[in-house]
């Protein structure tokens, strides 16, 4: 009304433009909000709606100075050092000149894109689930800075009045490490997944496991027909792929659930059909390569395990040869001598004594027995 009257009189349609100007001009000390909700970015819609509908609008003005310019400082100056990722740099860059924006635009962005993991994930510190939870439910930028996350951190509040900018400095630190936090939480799982693997595997950490598996994989993609285990093979030869994708691949195909969108209990249900799988494949693996070391003519292949009640463990691949008469002499053999099926017992010390034999009895097969056996593509 002021502006309305002598001796200004201006002219009611001039106003809003007026307003955009001095938001425009003074982006760090005032914000526009629309039913109680910021307005992020002043667009042409935006603005056509407060020339309609000005009523529901409303201006905030704050100022950044004492602790709280201090803590805003040293966001900043974070965000574009690269204390932490590049894309919190970008974002607030592309912010030019634009205030609080610069600071809190980048962190709404890059929480909100978290993957869904790391929204769900307990196994993150209490603060860093506080410090999630209040950014994603933000609404108001100077709120969000100066009062709801040191709530979240368990921190004090930063006040106008206070002048020890050290108090400023531990919130912006503690800020800053819990941001890394949540940011680390899904690379942290994926190294979980490289570890369980290379343990499922016999491998050391520091082994080349992707190429060990690519092999691997290649060699048996063409040879297994069970269907769980040829989705692995299939995604253990996917030699393409950069070393993050390709353990989100093989995990995914592991637990039959995209690891961005895992579960704390999905960890569990990876590591225990890892295990299964993981068994059956170190299995094909002696069997070929006993089959690659005795080449000598058409046959079938199994693998015997014998664990004894002490905890040994005889184990080695049997080739069986493709020859019609010796199935024939082995069929004439078992009609000739028919207690050998019918007395179970009987059955039971032949078929013991015959494995102890071809598996070669006092020799126990170390269970890494696969291992020594590395798998060529030319196999």
């Amino acid at each position: 009304q002021r502006l309305l009257s002598p001796p200004f009189g201006m002219r009611e349609p001039v106003l809003p433009l007026l307003l955009l100007a001095v938001l425009l001009k003074y982006p760090e000390t005032m914000n526009l909000y629309r039913e109680g909700s910021f307005v992020p970015v002043l667009n042409i819609e935006t603005f056509e709606i407060l020339m309609r509908r000005p009523e529901k609008f409303s201006i905030k003005f704050f100022k950044l100075d004492g602790l709280k310019e201090t803590f805003f400082t040293e966001l900043e100056k974070a965000f574009f050092t690269g204390n932490l990722s590049p894309t919190y740099r970008e974002a607030s860059q592309n912010m030019g000149r634009s205030g609080l924006m610069k600071v809190i635009r980048p962190l709404v962005k890059n929480v909100a894109h978290l993957p869904r993991y790391t929204r769900n994930t307990k196994s993150i510190s209490v603060e860093a689930q506080n410090l999630l939870k209040t950014i994603l439910a933000a609404r108001e930028p100077d709120a969000l800075l100066f009062r709801d996350l040191p709530i979240a951190l368990g921190l004090p509040l930063v006040s106008l009045k206070q002048t020890d900018s050290e108090k400023a400095r531990i919130l912006s630190r503690k800020t800053l490490e819990t941001l890394k936090e949540l940011e680390d939480a899904y690379p942290r799982l994926l190294r979980q997944i490289r570890t369980m693997l290379c343990e499922a595997f016999q491998e050391k950490q520091d082994a080349e496991l992707k190429s060990r598996l690519n092999v691997l994989g290649s060699t048996l993609v063409d040879r297994v027909i069970e269907p769980e285990l040829k989705r692995f093979v299939r995604a253990a030869a996917e030699s393409h792929l950069d070393e993050t994708a390709w353990l989100e691949s093989v995990a995914m195909v592991i637990a039959d659930k995209p690891t961005h969108a895992w579960q704390d209990t999905d960890l569990a249900v990876f590591e225990a059909r890892l295990g299964e799988i993981s068994r059956r494949i170190l299995n094909l693996e002696v069997i070929l390569a006993e089959a690659r070391r005795r080449s000598d003519g058409a046959f079938d292949a199994r693998l015997l395990t014998l664990t004894s009640t002490d905890g040994s463990e005889l184990r080695g691949a049997l080739l069986v040869p493709e020859d019609a008469q010796l199935k024939k002499r082995a069929e004439t053999l078992l009609a000739d001598h028919p207690d050998l099926l019918s007395d179970e017992k009987l059955r039971a010390v032949v078929l013991l004594l015959l494995t102890e034999k071809a598996l070669g009895k006092g020799e126990s097969t170390p269970r890494d027995h696969a291992k020594n056996h590395v798998i060529t593509r030319d196999a």
